[in-house]
Parts: C-alpha cells; sequence; structure tokens
C-alpha cells in the first residue's frame, strides 16, 4: 500500500493564512460557519477527519474537497490504496467510501487515481445467496457490500454504482456495463412496497420494512439516469411526502442534493438544514457539516457532482 504523505497546503488551496480566513467568517452566514469549520478541521496531511483532532478518513475528506470545490486527485493521488481502492487507517476498506471518492475524483477523471478505481469498483461485490424461502427477493444478484466477504447493502450499493457512473458512464467495457445492470436490478429488486428503499431487505419474514428517507436519497440519485421507470418516480414520489420526517443533517442534506438533481423544489429542505445547523452544528461531524454546506451552495456547483 502506498502512504499518505505531507502535503503543502499551501500548495491546494488560496495561500491566505488560516486565522485570516477565520477572521472573515460572517457570524450571520451558516454557509459560511460551515467553510469555516472545515478549514478550522483540516489536518496536516491535506485531509479531514470525522471530528476534528482525529486522523484523516476517507468519507469526511471526499465530502469536505466537494463542498469546498478542491480537485480530489491532489490529496487522494497521496491515499493509501490496495489494488485500486483506498483504504483508510488501519488498511481498512470499505467499498461504499470508495464509490465517494469516485464521485470527487469524476472532476479529475483522466488522473491515475480515477483510472485505477474504476477496475476496484467492478471487481467489487456482495455475496451470492441461495434462494429465499422466506423473503421477497432475488438473492442472486450480486450489487455492492460495504466490505469483502459481505452482503449487498443500499448505500454502499448507491454509493458505488453513483461512483461508477460518474468515472465511466460512457465506457463500452462490458464488465463496466454489467456492474450498471447489476445495480439496476438490485434496486428494482429491493423497493419497498410504498415505494423509497429500507437498508437492505423491503421485506422480512412476511413483513413489509418500511423505506427510509436518506437510504431513498442514495438510491434515486444512483439511479438518476432511469428517471422515467415507475420504481424511481415512486421512490421521489414517497421522497417528496417524507423529505422533512428526518431531521438529521444528513438525512436533510441528502435530500436536498436528490432533489435538485431531480429538478424538485427544495427551499422547505434547505430551511430545515439551516435549523439544524443553528440548533446544533450537526454536533461537530465534519462529513455530515460538509455535505450540509454542499447541499446549501448549489448555485456554485448546481448538484452536477451527483448528477448521472
Amino acid at each position: 500500500m502506498e502512504a499518505l504523505g505531507q502535503i503543502d497546503l499551501a500548495d491546494l488551496r488560496d495561500p491566505a493564512d488560516l486565522t485570516d480566513l477565520l477572521d472573515q467568517v460572517d457570524p450571520m452566514d451558516p454557509t459560511s460557519q460551515m467553510r469555516a469549520a472545515l478549514m478550522a478541521a483540516r489536518n496536516a496531511d491535506g485531509g479531514w477527519p470525522y471530528y476534528a483532532g482525529k486522523a484523516s478518513r476517507l468519507e469526511p475528506t471526499v465530502f469536505a474537497l466537494l463542498a469546498l470545490g478542491e480537485e480530489a486527485a491532489a490529496i487522494l493521488a497521496r491515499w493509501p490504496r490496495l489494488q485500486g481502492l483506498f483504504v483508510d487507517s488501519g488498511g481498512a476498506l470499505n467499498y461504499g467510501f470508495n464509490g465517494q471518492a469516485a464521485i470527487a475524483l469524476a472532476r479529475s477523471p483522466d488522473s491515475a487515481a480515477a483510472r485505477s478505481l474504476v477496475p476496484g469498483l467492478v471487481r467489487a461485490r456482495g455475496l451470492a445467496l441461495p434462494p429465499s424461502l422466506n423473503n421477497r427477493q432475488d438473492n442472486s444478484i450480486q450489487a455492492w457490500s460495504w466490505t469483502d466477504g459481505t452482503f449487498s447493502w443500499v448505500e454502499s450499493t448507491a454509493w458505488c454504482l453513483l461512483g461508477l457512473k460518474r468515472l465511466a458512464a460512457r465506457s463500452i467495457d462490458p464488465g463496466v456495463r454489467a456492474r450498471f445492470e447489476d445495480g439496476r436490478r438490485f434496486f428494482v429488486d429491493r423497493v419497498c412496497k410504498e415505494g423509497g428503499w429500507n437498508d437492505g431487505n423491503s421485506n422480512m419474514l412476511g413483513a413489509e420494512l418500511p423505506p427510509y428517507v436518506p437510504t431513498t436519497a442514495l438510491a434515486l440519485l444512483a439511479m438518476h439516469d432511469h428517471a422515467a421507470d415507475p420504481v424511481l418516480q415512486k421512490g421521489l414520489t414517497y421522497l417528496g411526502e417524507r423529505k422533512l420526517t428526518e431531521q438529521g443533517g444528513l438525512a436533510l442534506s441528502l435530500t436536498r442534493i436528490c432533489l435538485g438533481v431531480y429538478g424538485e423544489a427544495g427551499a422547505d429542505v434547505e430551511a430545515a438544514i439551516l435549523s439544524t445547523w443553528t440548533r446544533t452544528a450537526f454536533l461537530g461531524a465534519v462529513h455530515v457539516t460538509a455535505l450540509g454546506l454542499y447541499a446549501l451552495t448549489a448555485g456554485s456547483h448546481g448538484f452536477e457532482d451527483f448528477r448521472v
């Protein structure tokens, strides 16, 4: 594995002193506060931790780079890798986080890090199981798991499918196209009865499971290129009806991004994000702060990083 080397931050952002940047924070502007919080939490290696003062991790680093509009290749080129996939401290390999990295690297699709990530995401897959006698689902579908040797999940599949599409949407490689189809089949198979998606199964032992807002938003993002499919339209209806029922910063931010990609109004969701930030500052969670900032600054990016 390659080591994450020390990075001169002056090479990666405006060389203004961090103290000067923080002095410019508008105390009445939540997005200015979020941006300053991200600047202050950045580590000397150029990455971001989940909480300020901790070791850099892949997920908060990716979300912060997206929120601040920075190219990811300069940072991720130095990140530890194993067979083309990024690993966190201690060598932990998380496929979903690699899907997130692919979204950020789509800004530099010809970089070495981006090119090596595509075959890694194609190889990654969840376990297949024998046909179920109790649950209504196709256990032969191998989408994406969170970690090696485990089952496919909605969130990990959504991040990996979205990232792979962002990096290789026009690829004619049969392996890439087959993984696109695996993802499509998985989401059609696992949709909940009322529309939307749970974390994994849509039913268990004869009982229908409820969909969740953030998982539904992620699945819709990953499948936006099939937006006319009735399954997607039903999921979008569910999201529109339930968009304010989960008031956490992560769920609200993913919902706002998804609605933006689908061209749906989201002023009420933005207001909820701002309210949650004002009350909680997202409890200091860097990855939530970054995603919240991204969700509130569509004017600078139009949600293009999440569009397929």
